[in-house]
């Protein structure tokens, strides 16, 4: 199930991806369509049936046409999850030093891929 927190940050990112930021990145129904069943499937692989916002961070692999828009997209989940305000502080630590983390190993050119 996708629930509602999800829904309103699918909406509120193809709204940025388009409006804000230069160039525009245009991601079509049938790709936010696709993205929405692989965050179902991110969740049940992890023994969950409902998706998290968390699961969200896998769409900067999902979404964009050119180097960068990965960026923007994981930007702005980041930016979207630590405005919930049902977060605890835990979470919000746990979320920023995942994105201080990937910034620095990215800059630094290490590979910041799962394997």
């Amino acid at each position: 199930e996708v629930p509602r927190a999800v829904v309103d940050l699918f909406v509120g990112m193809r709204k940025h991806l388009q409006d804000k930021c230069e160039p525009p990145i245009y991601v079509s129904d049938r790709r936010f369509i696709k993205c929405v069943n692989l965050l179902q499937v991110a969740a049940h692989a992890n023994g969950v049936e409902n998706v998290s916002v968390y699961d969200c961070l896998l769409l900067q692999h999902a979404l964009g046409q050119r180097p960068g828009d990965d960026e923007k997209v994981r930007q702005y989940v980041l930016d979207s999850i630590g405005k919930d305000e049902g977060l605890t502080q835990a979470e919000l630590a746990v979320v920023g030093a995942y994105g201080s983390t990937h910034n620095a190993l990215s800059k630094s050119g290490a590979d910041t891929s799962i394997a």
